[in-house]
């Protein structure tokens, strides 16, 4: 078929961008028809039609015309005045060649409705595939141990960072790094804690898995020549300690340079290339660069303008940094990191750094991992991170699917409750309920309520079960047992967002209420 594809000057370049894949992969021929409209959901199909008939396009020459998924308005306005089938396509050009091959399997295409209404399913399916084709394509740059390093993304590598103190207060998290698919794990020392005994530890379980194994540390000049020598990483590497470095590190092995001067973007940039040609110089060929990205209202916006410009200017993969952001907020940590993955893959980075140092932090793994899904997801479809299958939406939802409550004729009594109606505990017993964040699950103490002492205890992860065992077992009232259900599902929700559990206390205070 010969297909006109109908564009707006937003959508031009990446049209033509998602044609080149386009013209290897279809039978059919195209031609592009750039609309005057800057974006298609501000446009109609009968703004479009009068641009079409102005600019003489002879309709006969073509089989079917293809509208952008979001313009307003019927395609039938066009195909009347044309003679030619026009159907609405995908609302991201990205999945435009899905809508093709569907095409070609005899899916009918509506005016109406957008390509995405119609096969949304099989988008959903077919998009972890198209990512997956997409990086296996991709050059590597160098190579870290067996991860694949690319200078610009995709892939964007994950990198968790992992402190060694004198006593740890968190076990290393390897098998949630491997189930989120990180690459890597840097080992980073704690000011006065020079012992390599645990770092030897960590390092084998990380190699043992596949993954490059770093290490950070604030002074490598005491540090053992041992670690330097072991490590596929090293990181905040400038010119006060690279000739320390230099000396140490194996071959094949890599830095991840920081610079001296980040007063303003231009001597940022003079001190990052200075310490580049030095690492150069004395034989380290894999070079990371990281231009540092500052807190909010320290410094954020201008270390983004820095980073923009780094990646421009060196042509070498860069580093995110992000716990400095997240870390530094009083905000939920998934919408922060949904954001500034987004923004580490626009701007360009190679990798991302991430730590689950605060409470809060706590999820970040699980976090980036999906957030980096997103964007891997939303780059292939030419789309923001948004309807990709997947979501870091936790406590708010993005549409209402709220059941509606039945009319009910005036004959069915209606009781309001407005005053407040105390508890009535059993005479004999009273419970208190406790979240064990480690083992993940629930526990229930039964007091006496004469001894106040704990006569039993039940613990569990099935909390309908645990609550089941303790209505029947200790034979609690009708209003006790709807108590503990009440205070079990507060529990429930609290171990599963990791927040604080407090019997008889809210979960959730939101500030704006």
């Amino acid at each position: 078929m010969n297909i006109l594809l109908v564009t707006t000057v937003s959508g031009d370049s990446l049209l033509r961008d998602v044609l080149k894949v386009l013209e290897k992969s279809s039978k059919h021929s195209f031609k592009v028809f750039r609309s005057s409209a800057q974006v298609a959901c501000l446009s109609t199909t009968e703004s479009l039609l009068r641009e079409l008939l102005r600019s003489g396009i002879k309709f006969r020459d073509y089989d079917l015309i293809i509208l952008p998924g979001l313009v307003r308005g019927s395609a039938s306005v066009i195909s009347e005045a044309s003679g030619v089938p026009a159907v609405k396509g995908t609302m991201y050009v990205g999945d435009l060649p899905e809508m093709i091959k569907y095409l070609d399997q005899g899916i009918v295409f509506s005016p109406k409705l957008p390509a995405d209404a119609i096969i949304k399913k099989e988008l959903y399916l077919t998009l972890s595939s198209r990512v997956k084709k997409v990086i296996e394509s991709k050059e590597a740059f160098f190579w870290l141990s067996r991860t694949k390093v690319p200078l610009r993304p995709p892939p964007l590598i994950l990198l968790y960072e992992h402190i060694i103190s004198n006593s740890p207060r968190t076990k290393l998290p390897l098998g949630r790094l491997k189930r989120r698919g990180f690459e890597g794990v840097i080992l980073g020392y704690e000011s006065g804690h020079k012992s390599p005994r645990q770092f030897f530890s960590y390092a084998e379980l990380i190699e043992n898995e596949g993954l490059i194994v770093g290490v950070d540390a604030l002074e490598y000049e005491g540090l053992s020549k041992d670690v330097l020598s072991s490590v596929d990483l090293v990181m905040n590497v400038n010119l006060s300690n690279l000739y320390t470095v230099s000396k140490y590190l194996k071959e094949g092995s890599g830095v991840v340079v920081i610079p001296q001067e980040t007063k303003e973007p231009q001597s940022t940039l003079e001190s990052l290339s200075l310490v580049i040609s030095e690492a150069l110089r004395v034989g380290i060929q894999k070079v990371i660069v990281d231009p540092l990205v500052r807190p909010p209202l320290l410094g954020l916006s201008e270390s983004l303008v820095r980073f923009a410009r780094s990646i421009k200017d060196i042509n070498l993969p860069h580093l995110f940094g992000m716990p400095n952001v997240y870390e530094l907020i009083d905000a939920d940590t998934p919408g922060a990191t949904a954001l500034l993955v987004s923004l580490a893959y626009e701007l360009g980075a190679s990798a991302i750094l991430v730590t689950e140092s605060s409470n809060k932090a706590q999820g970040v793994i699980e976090e980036s991992s999906i957030s980096r899904e997103m964007s891997y997801r939303a780059s292939v479809r030419k789309s923001p991170p948004i309807d990709v299958g997947l979501d870091l939406l936790v406590v708010k939802d993005k549409r209402d699917i709220t059941i509606k409550p039945p009319e009910l004729s005036k004959e069915v009594p209606l009781v309001t409750i407005r005053e407040f109606i105390p508890l009535k505990l059993d005479e004999k017993i009273y419970l208190k309920i406790y979240v064990d964040k480690d083992r993940r699950d629930v526990i229930v103490d039964v007091h006496s309520s004469t001894t106040h002492k704990v006569i039993k205890r039940y613990r569990g992860k099935d909390i309908l079960s645990l609550g089941r065992a303790l209505t029947k077992e200790q034979g609690l009232s009708p209003e006790h047992s709807l108590y503990l259900g009440f205070e079990l599902s507060k529990a429930a929700i609290a171990l599963q967002l990791r927040k604080n559990y407090v019997q008889d206390a809210p979960i959730f205070r939101f500030r704006y209420d």
